[in-house]
This record gives structure tokens, sequence and C-alpha cells, in this order.
């Protein structure tokens, strides 16, 4: 059974897989787009168990190239919206979604290595403190 974004949107049912989902592989699936679609909260369906994300198929007017500056700027409030909605408020979502609507990425795989890099920059936080103690520890140590 699927479930779209704007049902889970509306019965505040966000959940923190729900926002990873929306951070990748929702990405993915809008970088592989080739024709121009438009994106909304309802159009964001969700397979049963929250297992992957994937669009609802619309019908194609017209077989233009994807307009992904809109796509980035419609994907950037409902975002805004999900975040907004999930239990945790994420700052780093409200930054990236901000800086999507100022324009700053003019493609999905821009958008993508941003998000990356702000999830893989959270684990250089604790691996740095801890090779500090260490240091510290072996220079005590060493003096004793």
């Amino acid at each position: 059974m699927e479930i779209s974004l704007q049902d889970l949107i509306n019965a505040g049912d966000i959940s923190p897989r729900v926002l990873a989902l929306l951070q990748r592989e929702l990405l993915d699936v809008l970088a592989d787009l080739d024709y121009d679609y438009t994106l909304t909260a309802e159009n964001i369906l969700f397979s049963e168990n929250y297992k992957s994300v994937y669009l609802r198929q619309l019908e194609i007017n017209s077989p233009d190239e994807p307009d992904f500056n809109a796509i980035i700027s419609n994907y950037a409030k409902i975002l805004q919206n999900a975040n907004k909605v999930a239990g945790m408020y994420d700052k780093n979502i409200e930054k990236i979604s901000c800086r999507c609507l100022a324009g700053e990425f003019s493609s999905i795989p821009e958008l993508q290595l941003a998000i990356e890099r702000r999830l893989s920059n959270a684990i250089y936080i604790p691996l740095i403190l801890f090779l500090a103690l260490l240091m510290f520890i072996l220079n005590w140590l060493s003096n004793n």
C-alpha cells in the first residue's frame, strides 16, 4: 500500500526515515527525470514500511527537458514543510532548503553533493575529538 507525502504531512506523521528518503532517494529519482515534472507533496509516494520513494506517474503533456530550477524550488518547499511537521526540527534541512530557494543549486547532483557533504561532515567531529583525546592520553602516558 502506498501513501503520499501529503497524507503524511496532513497526519503529522513525518518520521526520520521519511526525511532520509526525501534527502537521498527522492533526489536520485529526480535526477533521472527526462521530462518536465511538476513536483508536489501529493506526487511523492512511499512504499509500504517506507522502504522506497517514487513519483506518481503523471500524463506527460510535453516531452520538454525538465526545468530543474523549478523542481529544486518545489523540492525545497516540500522539504521545509515536512521538516516543520517532523517531531524534531532539523536546522540543516532548513539551511539546505533556503539555499535551494535562493537559487544556489542549478542541478540535482549539486544539491545531492551539498546534502551528502552535510551528512558526512557529522562523522568527522566525533572522529577528530576521539583522536585528540587519544593523543592527549598518549602524551600524558609518555610523560609519566
